[in-house]
Formats: structure tokens, C-alpha cells, sequence
């Protein structure tokens, strides 16, 4: 009986070894990971809180019209932005995510909300323009300094005008 004991419990390790290194997508480990991991709610910072610009959704510009774009170096940057404030991001440490709205009245405020979603690996980006009852229809420019993103990295863009 001394003998089996030993024997028992080598089998019980073995079996356990053979059960971890089999994992499946959708197991109750890998749904577990998931819920640990989960999503990440991380601070929104832009330009105006990084670098001290000022009205940015007025006086920063960008050659698109009701869409957005991510830009990952200077040149780009260089390039596609134009305004009063362009300050000299680093983007060895952010990537500029920057869209534009056309809104059917005046705007109140911007407020963004961000995301990461572990393990899918991928951002998402909350922007609200809120709008006041003012008879101004504004082209809104909207941006937010994200993490620097890996190459091939999703950002999700959920925009919202009230």
C-alpha cells in the first residue's frame, strides 16, 4: 500500500501537467485569463493637458473632414497638422489619434474616455462632442495622445455627438 501512494500521486501530477498544457481557446482557464486581464480604463490626456495648447478644437487643423486618423511619427505630423499650437509630440512615447467633426450647432465640450482591451490587444477611443443651443455650426478638430501603438495594433473609435 506504501508503494501505491507514491504512485498515486506521480499520476495525479502527470495528469494535471497534461491538463494545463492543452489549453483551448474558450476554456475555463483562458476564460478565466480573460476576466483577469480584462479592459483597462486609462487616463485621456491631449495635447492641451501634455503640452499647455489651448482651444484646440478650433485652432488646431487637420486636412480631413468628418473622419479621423492615427499618426505614429513627426513627419506625418509635420505634414498633416497645422495651427497655433503644434507642439513637438514624442512620438517614441504617444501616437496622435486626431479627427474632425462638422457639428449642427455650437460645441460645449470634448470629453474622451480610453480603453485597453487585454488580451485582444487593442484600444478603444470614446469621444463626445457635446453641443450647446448656439446657432454656429463648427468643424470641430478632436485628439487624443494614445500609448504608443505597436505596428499592426487596432485602435476602435466610438464617437458620439450630443
Amino acid at each position: 500500500m506504501k508503494t501505491m501512494i507514491p504512485l498515486l500521486c506521480m499520476f495525479a501530477l502527470l495528469s494535471c501537467q497534461k491538463q494545463l498544457s492543452s489549453k483551448q481557446p474558450g476554456d475555463k482557464e483562458d476564460q478565466w485569463l480573460r476576466s483577469y486581464c480584462g479592459i483597462d480604463t486609462l487616463k485621456a490626456q491631449n495635447t492641451e493637458q501634455v503640452y499647455g495648447c489651448t482651444n484646440t478644437a478650433y485652432q488646431m487643423q487637420v486636412a480631413i473632414r468628418d473622419s479621423f486618423l492615427l499618426i505614429t511619427n513627426v513627419a506625418d505630423y509635420q505634414q498633416l497638422v497645422k495651427g497655433s499650437c503644434t507642439p513637438a509630440i514624442d512620438f517614441d512615447k504617444y501616437s496622435l489619434l486626431i479627427g474632425k467633426r462638422q457639428l449642427q450647432q455650437g460645441l460645449q465640450a470634448i470629453s474622451y474616455q480610453l480603453y485597453y482591451h487585454c488580451p485582444e490587444n487593442y484600444y478603444e477611443v470614446r469621444v463626445k462632442l457635446q453641443q450647446h443651443m448656439g446657432m454656429q455650426a463648427p468643424n470641430v478638430t478632436w485628439h487624443l495622445l494614445l500609448p504608443k501603438a505597436a505596428s499592426g495594433q487596432t485602435v476602435k473609435v466610438k464617437l458620439s455627438v450630443l
